[in-house]
Protein backbone atom coordinates (compact mmCIF):
# COMPACT_ATOMS: atom_id res chain seq x y z
CA UNK A 1 0.00 0.00 0.00
CA UNK A 2 1.67 3.48 -0.50
CA UNK A 3 2.52 5.64 1.78
CA UNK A 4 0.46 8.97 1.99
CA UNK A 5 2.55 11.89 3.54
CA UNK A 6 2.26 15.51 3.73
CA UNK A 7 3.73 16.71 0.94
CA UNK A 8 1.71 14.54 -1.03
CA UNK A 9 -1.13 16.42 -2.98
CA UNK A 10 -4.12 15.00 -4.55
CA UNK A 11 -8.58 15.60 -4.04
CA UNK A 12 -9.13 16.68 -1.68
CA UNK A 13 -5.90 17.38 0.03
CA UNK A 14 -5.03 13.62 -0.02
CA UNK A 15 -3.45 11.42 -2.58
CA UNK A 16 -0.64 8.58 -2.67
CA UNK A 17 2.56 8.76 -5.34
CA UNK A 18 1.90 6.52 -8.38
CA UNK A 19 5.12 5.47 -9.63
CA UNK A 20 6.79 7.91 -7.27
CA UNK A 21 5.21 10.92 -9.07
CA UNK A 22 2.80 12.79 -6.71
CA UNK A 23 -0.86 13.24 -8.11
CA UNK A 24 -1.27 16.73 -7.72
CA UNK A 25 1.01 17.25 -10.96
CA UNK A 26 -2.51 16.16 -12.87
CA UNK A 27 -3.24 19.28 -13.72
CA UNK A 28 -0.12 20.54 -15.73
CA UNK A 29 -2.58 21.86 -18.32
CA UNK A 30 -2.55 20.39 -22.31
CA UNK A 31 -0.91 17.12 -20.47
CA UNK A 32 -3.40 14.01 -20.32
CA UNK A 33 -2.74 13.85 -16.18
CA UNK A 34 -6.29 13.39 -14.99
CA UNK A 35 -7.45 10.08 -16.75
CA UNK A 36 -3.96 8.86 -14.86
CA UNK A 37 -5.48 9.98 -11.54
CA UNK A 38 -8.63 8.99 -12.28
CA UNK A 39 -7.54 5.32 -13.20
CA UNK A 40 -9.70 2.50 -11.61
CA UNK A 41 -6.46 1.98 -9.37
CA UNK A 42 -6.85 5.39 -8.10
CA UNK A 43 -10.32 5.08 -6.89
CA UNK A 44 -9.66 3.75 -3.49
CA UNK A 45 -7.20 5.93 -2.68
CA UNK A 46 -10.03 8.69 -3.21
CA UNK A 47 -12.03 6.24 -1.09
CA UNK A 48 -10.11 6.48 1.61
CA UNK A 49 -10.19 10.62 1.21
CA UNK A 50 -13.67 10.54 1.06
CA UNK A 51 -14.13 8.51 4.21
CA UNK A 52 -11.64 10.41 6.52
CA UNK A 53 -13.39 13.68 5.37
CA UNK A 54 -17.11 14.34 6.31
CA UNK A 55 -17.25 17.02 3.46
CA UNK A 56 -14.65 16.85 1.04
CA UNK A 57 -13.74 19.74 -1.71
CA UNK A 58 -11.91 17.96 -4.09
CA UNK A 59 -9.00 20.79 -4.82
CA UNK A 60 -7.00 20.37 -8.11
CA UNK A 61 -4.65 22.66 -7.82
CA UNK A 62 -1.53 23.34 -10.74
CA UNK A 63 1.34 23.65 -9.00
CA UNK A 64 3.76 24.62 -12.00
CA UNK A 65 2.81 24.85 -15.29
CA UNK A 66 2.52 26.89 -18.82
CA UNK A 67 0.13 29.94 -18.07
CA UNK A 68 -2.24 29.70 -21.09
CA UNK A 69 -5.50 31.86 -22.56
CA UNK A 70 -8.43 32.53 -20.33
CA UNK A 71 -10.88 30.47 -22.85
CA UNK A 72 -8.19 27.64 -23.31
CA UNK A 73 -8.02 27.67 -19.39
CA UNK A 74 -11.55 27.38 -19.03
CA UNK A 75 -11.83 25.24 -21.67
CA UNK A 76 -9.59 23.08 -20.18
CA UNK A 77 -11.22 22.96 -16.60
CA UNK A 78 -14.27 22.12 -18.08
CA UNK A 79 -13.15 18.98 -19.40
CA UNK A 80 -11.04 18.19 -16.06
CA UNK A 81 -14.54 18.34 -14.10
CA UNK A 82 -16.42 16.11 -16.73
CA UNK A 83 -13.82 13.66 -16.58
CA UNK A 84 -14.07 13.85 -12.72
CA UNK A 85 -17.44 13.56 -12.30
CA UNK A 86 -17.59 10.78 -15.10
CA UNK A 87 -14.82 8.09 -13.49
CA UNK A 88 -15.48 9.48 -10.08
CA UNK A 89 -19.01 9.25 -9.78
CA UNK A 90 -19.73 8.59 -5.74
CA UNK A 91 -18.36 12.41 -5.79
CA UNK A 92 -21.14 13.90 -7.24
CA UNK A 93 -22.29 15.51 -4.82
CA UNK A 94 -18.56 17.06 -3.84
CA UNK A 95 -17.96 20.97 -5.91
CA UNK A 96 -14.41 21.08 -7.22
CA UNK A 97 -11.97 24.02 -6.74
CA UNK A 98 -9.33 25.01 -8.83
CA UNK A 99 -5.98 26.75 -7.51
CA UNK A 100 -2.72 27.85 -8.47
CA UNK A 101 0.19 27.77 -5.74
CA UNK A 102 1.87 29.94 -7.90
CA UNK A 103 -0.03 32.55 -8.14
CA UNK A 104 -2.49 32.16 -5.17
CA UNK A 105 -5.56 32.36 -7.77
CA UNK A 106 -8.41 30.25 -6.41
CA UNK A 107 -7.31 30.83 -2.88
CA UNK A 108 -10.11 32.95 -1.73
CA UNK A 109 -12.64 30.87 -3.76
CA UNK A 110 -11.34 27.87 -2.13
CA UNK A 111 -11.97 29.24 1.93
CA UNK A 112 -15.04 30.67 1.22
CA UNK A 113 -16.03 26.93 -0.53
CA UNK A 114 -15.05 25.26 2.64
CA UNK A 115 -17.11 27.20 5.11
CA UNK A 116 -20.12 27.08 2.86
CA UNK A 117 -19.58 23.37 2.74
CA UNK A 118 -18.93 22.85 6.63
CA UNK A 119 -22.08 25.04 6.94
CA UNK A 120 -24.14 22.98 5.23
CA UNK A 121 -23.30 19.73 6.73
CA UNK A 122 -24.56 21.08 10.09
CA UNK A 123 -27.94 21.87 8.38
CA UNK A 124 -30.83 19.96 10.34
CA UNK A 125 -34.78 19.03 8.66
CA UNK A 126 -37.20 18.52 10.58
CA UNK A 127 -38.31 15.02 10.57
CA UNK A 128 -41.73 15.66 8.76
CA UNK A 129 -40.11 17.44 5.87
CA UNK A 130 -37.93 14.29 5.23
CA UNK A 131 -40.29 11.52 5.60
CA UNK A 132 -42.78 13.87 3.00
CA UNK A 133 -39.03 13.90 0.96
CA UNK A 134 -38.68 10.37 0.40
CA UNK A 135 -42.17 10.03 -0.01
CA UNK A 136 -42.52 12.09 -3.08
CA UNK A 137 -39.40 10.08 -4.04
CA UNK A 138 -40.37 7.21 -3.84
CA UNK A 139 -43.70 8.01 -5.45
CA UNK A 140 -41.68 9.44 -8.22
CA UNK A 141 -39.83 6.25 -8.85
CA UNK A 142 -41.54 3.34 -7.21
CA UNK A 143 -39.70 0.43 -6.57
CA UNK A 144 -40.71 -3.58 -5.61
CA UNK A 145 -38.83 -5.26 -3.79
CA UNK A 146 -38.45 -9.10 -3.55
CA UNK A 147 -42.32 -8.48 -5.22
CA UNK A 148 -43.54 -6.25 -2.22
CA UNK A 149 -43.46 -2.25 -2.65
CA UNK A 150 -41.57 -0.17 -0.76
CA UNK A 151 -43.00 1.57 1.94
CA UNK A 152 -41.48 4.08 4.51
CA UNK A 153 -42.24 4.39 7.71
CA UNK A 154 -40.39 7.34 9.40
CA UNK A 155 -37.60 9.22 8.75
CA UNK A 156 -35.32 11.52 11.12
CA UNK A 157 -31.97 12.82 11.02
CA UNK A 158 -30.34 11.93 13.66
CA UNK A 159 -26.82 13.36 13.03
CA UNK A 160 -24.69 16.11 11.06
CA UNK A 161 -21.56 16.78 9.94
CA UNK A 162 -22.47 14.57 8.25
CA UNK A 163 -25.89 14.43 7.90
CA UNK A 164 -27.47 11.03 9.02
CA UNK A 165 -30.89 10.09 8.61
CA UNK A 166 -32.38 6.88 9.95
CA UNK A 167 -35.40 5.42 7.88
CA UNK A 168 -37.79 2.77 8.94
CA UNK A 169 -38.97 1.08 5.80
CA UNK A 170 -40.42 -2.60 5.41
CA UNK A 171 -37.61 -4.37 3.84
CA UNK A 172 -33.91 -2.81 4.78
CA UNK A 173 -32.14 -5.47 3.61
CA UNK A 174 -33.26 -5.45 -0.15
CA UNK A 175 -32.68 -1.92 -0.84
CA UNK A 176 -30.15 -1.87 -4.12
CA UNK A 177 -27.62 1.01 -2.96
CA UNK A 178 -27.97 2.60 -6.59
CA UNK A 179 -31.97 3.06 -5.20
CA UNK A 180 -30.26 4.31 -1.82
CA UNK A 181 -28.18 6.86 -4.15
CA UNK A 182 -31.69 8.10 -6.00
CA UNK A 183 -32.99 8.73 -2.38
CA UNK A 184 -29.94 10.63 -1.11
CA UNK A 185 -30.01 13.03 -4.62
CA UNK A 186 -33.75 13.37 -3.64
CA UNK A 187 -32.96 14.61 -0.02
CA UNK A 188 -30.20 17.06 -1.55
CA UNK A 189 -32.18 18.78 -4.30
CA UNK A 190 -34.48 19.37 -1.66
CA UNK A 191 -32.81 20.46 1.33
CA UNK A 192 -29.43 21.50 0.17
CA UNK A 193 -25.59 19.67 2.09
CA UNK A 194 -23.72 21.26 -1.18
CA UNK A 195 -20.75 19.32 -0.43
CA UNK A 196 -21.74 16.97 1.91
CA UNK A 197 -22.10 12.96 1.79
CA UNK A 198 -25.32 12.01 3.12
CA UNK A 199 -26.05 8.70 5.29
CA UNK A 200 -29.08 6.96 4.79
CA UNK A 201 -29.26 4.14 7.29
CA UNK A 202 -32.41 1.94 7.08
CA UNK A 203 -34.14 -0.03 9.46
CA UNK A 204 -37.07 -2.58 10.15
CA UNK A 205 -40.60 -0.73 10.20
CA UNK A 206 -41.75 -1.63 13.41
CA UNK A 207 -44.52 -3.31 13.18
CA UNK A 208 -48.16 -3.28 15.51
CA UNK A 209 -47.84 -4.84 18.60
CA UNK A 210 -50.51 -7.57 19.05
CA UNK A 211 -53.84 -6.83 21.31
CA UNK A 212 -53.50 -8.68 24.54
CA UNK A 213 -56.28 -11.59 24.71
CA UNK A 214 -58.95 -10.24 27.16
CA UNK A 215 -59.64 -12.44 30.43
Amino acid sequence: MSRITSADRGLGGFGPRRHGVPLHQHEQLGQEPVAQLLQLGDRPAVRLAQAALDHPVPQLGRERGRLQPRPRLEQRRAEVVEQFRDRLPFLDYAPVCFTSATTGEGLPELFDLVDQVAAEATRRVPAGGVREELLRAVERRPISLGGVPLTIQSAAQVGVAPPIFVVRVNRPADIHFSYERYLVSSLRRAFGFTGSPIKLIFRKAAGRRPRRAQR
